[in-house]
């Protein structure tokens, strides 16, 4: 399942009308519900698409490469 990070405009504080900060922290949701997500009014930060799409298909992102060989022996 691929996760998109979002958050709602009801989590921003505002003070004195001059700065803003986000209050809480932004919710991990699923892909599936960006459009229900976006119709409630949900501001989407990053989804592991846009993340995945810039990978070279044929890399194995899940292989750590700092690893100088598999020997078995975890």
């Amino acid at each position: 399942m691929r996760w998109a990070v979002a958050y709602h405009p009801d989590q921003i504080e505002t003070w004195q009308g001059r700065s803003s900060r986000l209050i809480g922290h932004p919710m991990r949701i699923p892909e599936s519900s960006l459009p229900v997500a976006r119709a409630q009014g949900w501001i989407v930060l990053g989804t592991d698409s846009d993340v995945y799409a810039r990978v070279d298909a044929n890399a194995n992102v899940q292989r750590n490469p700092n690893r100088s060989a598999d020997t078995g022996e975890d």
